[in-house]
């Protein structure tokens, strides 16, 4: 199992590339998992290309998400626009759509493994994805 979280850092080639996309979540380091080319992006710069090394499950870590600095907890959406709409409205389904993506991906790329994921943040229906919360940091 590899960590992987869904935050960029700023200064990289991929958050650069996110940013001038629009594939972002404006002012922060987070791919914007509500856009169906954003989790393209994600799997094929990051996920993907663990995944095809032998991974056999991802910790989809800062999946709320979270920025890491300033650290604001979950609350990173709340003033900002995601593609489906209002970040406040929708950041409880924002794990959701993160762990779907991935699924989407491994299942597109191999019916050999069995999808296996743990996050810590989850939403309605995230375990028919191969999703596992976990407790969250203690």
């Amino acid at each position: 199992m590899l960590s992987v979280w869904g935050l960029f850092d700023a200064k990289s080639e991929n958050c650069q590339q996110l940013a001038a996309r629009h594939l972002d979540v404006p002012n922060a380091h987070v791919y914007d998992a509500s856009n169906p080319e954003a989790r393209n992006f994600c799997w094929n710069q990051l996920a993907g290309k663990m995944f095809s090394m032998g991974w056999d499950a991802f910790w989809l870590d800062s999946a709320e998400p979270e920025e890491y600095w300033p650290h604001m907890g979950d609350a990173i959406l709340r003033n900002k626009p995601v593609a489906i709409g209002n970040g406040a409205r929708y950041a409880n389904i924002f794990p959701f759509m993160h762990t779907t993506g991935v699924q989407q991906h491994w299942r597109a790329t191999t019916d050999q493994k069995r999808v296996f994921l743990v996050t810590r943040s989850a939403f309605l229906g995230q375990q028919r994805v191969g999703a596992t919360v976990w407790s969250g940091d203690v």
